[in-house]
């Protein structure tokens, strides 16, 4: 609850905390956009996270392998 307050109340932008909004506001009947717009928000926050995601895993994995591998053979002969 807190990083989300800090979040907006900095005016910062997160995928999940707008969504929560954007959902809230639809429920509430305050939003100037419908279900589709908050769908089609959702999907873009969640392939970005994806990307991002599984893009600095890979890179940061990868980063690690020439030092694995110097390691490994260092134990092994």
């Amino acid at each position: 609850m807190l990083f989300g307050a800090l979040l907006a109340g900095g005016q910062l932008f997160h995928s999940v905390l707008d969504s929560i909004l954007m959902f809230t506001a639809l429920i509430t009947g305050q939003a100037p956009f419908g279900y589709l717009d908050w769908l089609a928000a959702l999907g873009w926050a969640v392939m970005g996270n994806l990307v991002g995601g599984v893009g600095l895993v890979t890179f940061l994995r990868l980063a690690r392998v020439p030092h694995r591998l110097a390691e490994e053979r260092g134990h092994h002969g």
